[in-house]
């Protein structure tokens, strides 16, 4: 086996001279993070990033996340660098993965390293790469992942909007449902705005790739830097049932992939939150959901969407990749409608607050699969 190992070692490094430098990031602006505003209209604290030095000799792992792709995941621990006993989680290569699998992971690890937290992003806690196997430590959110949030949450907002069809209005329902829907597109749409700023991309962008925090903050995950961001779409693609769904027509039709790529994968997403986790073109086969995207027929307004997430999501669907809006503007438009709806909302007093969503407790909520690489 160690004799496997350093013939590993021998053939990465030599993949690693050979492999193209990332390109800067050209955006001059970085993008503002916005206060979360809850109904009392109050700003939460942001969370400081956790910086350590993780060696895998010093963690301990516990059970694997379900989960066969390229990428395995493991809840751990460390008695010497987390001492109160938190878990984490550590990421590595799976058996499957082949040499040039595992020279990507290693890029990733390294370039992972200069991107500064993000209240918005999973935060990276540690990589290991000096010696194989290569480990990326991350932070362990018990939430569970947006979508489960949102069947679990709104299981009769999702009937009904499934049995109905009807349009919204342009004005937004001033409605604590929508108060947190609006929250929730924001920060997503923050945290990508973040990563584009940084040169990364999401492809595989769903529902279900943002993970929530236990004061219900959302944090992305399974982003990739702009120059290996390829190699993740190929692999899903490649797939036996890609999430074709999320993808624009430039991708799905000429495999092409860039941030405006993002921008359409979001508003997607924004129709799954709106939908209240609902699956896009469900029901229709591969062929027939091709046939849909081709002939330009884009998803339905949901019932219970305001007009102006609606207009942004028909924006985003431009198939003149250039015509997308960037993550910052839809950051911009998205808060200044959260900012008038908490402004019709926060007043309420007695009574009326107790029409308040009631949630289920996020503890103890995460799936098995919440962390590994599918879509």
């Amino acid at each position: 086996m160690k004799g496997s190992d350093n013939r590993i070692r021998e053939i990465i490094e030599t993949e690693l001279r050979s492999s193209p430098i990332r390109p800067e990031s050209s955006v001059e602006e970085i993008p503002s993070i916005p206060p979360r505003i809850d109904v009392s209209g109050d700003a939460s604290p942001q969370t400081e990033r956790l910086s350590l030095c993780i060696f895998p000799s010093e963690v301990t792992l516990m059970s694997k996340f379900a989960g066969d792709g390229l990428i395995q995941c493991w809840l751990a621990t460390s008695d010497i660098k987390m001492p109160d006993g938190k878990a984490f989680v550590a990421k590595t290569v799976s058996d499957a993965a082949r040499t040039n699998d595992i020279v990507i992971f290693r890029q990733l690890a390294k370039q992972r390293q200069s991107l500064v937290s993000h209240p918005n992003i999973v935060d990276q806690l540690a990589v290991e790469v000096s010696d194989f196997p290569y480990y990326i430590y991350q932070e362990y959110l018990d939430g569970g992942n947006l979508r489960h949030f949102m069947l679990r949450n709104f299981e009769q907002s999702n009937k009904d909007h499934i049995e109905s069809q009807s349009t919204s209005t342009d004005t937004i329902p001033t409605d604590g449902k929508n108060l947190h829907l609006i929250q929730f597109a924001l920060e997503v749409a923050c945290g990508m705005a973040y990563l584009a700023y940084n040169n990364y991309r999401h492809p595989g962008l769903c529902l279900k790739k943002v993970l929530l925090t236990n004061v219900m903050t959302c944090k992305l995950y399974d982003f990739w830097p702009d120059d290996l961001s390829g190699e993740r779409l190929r692999t899903i693609l490649d797939k036996p049932d890609p999430p074709t769904a999320w993808f624009p027509t430039e991708t799905i039709f000429l495999r092409q992939y860039s941030g405006e790529s993002d921008v359409w994968s979001y508003a997607v997403l924004l129709w799954e939150l709106f939908s209240f986790g609902s699956t896009p073109y469900a029901g229709l086969s591969a062929d027939e959901l091709e046939r849909e995207i081709r002939h330009g027929r884009t998803l339905p307004q949901p019932t219970n969407c305001p007009g102006g997430v609606y207009g942004i999501m028909l924006s985003s669907w431009d198939t003149v990749v250039t015509n997308r809006p960037p993550f910052s503007h839809l950051q911009e438009k998205i808060q200044t409608m959260l900012n008038a709806l908490s402004q019709d909302i926060c007043p309420l007093k007695g009574e009326e607050m107790s029409n308040e969503p009631k949630y289920f407790p996020l503890g103890g909520c995460a799936e098995e699969n919440d962390y590994t690489e599918s879509c």
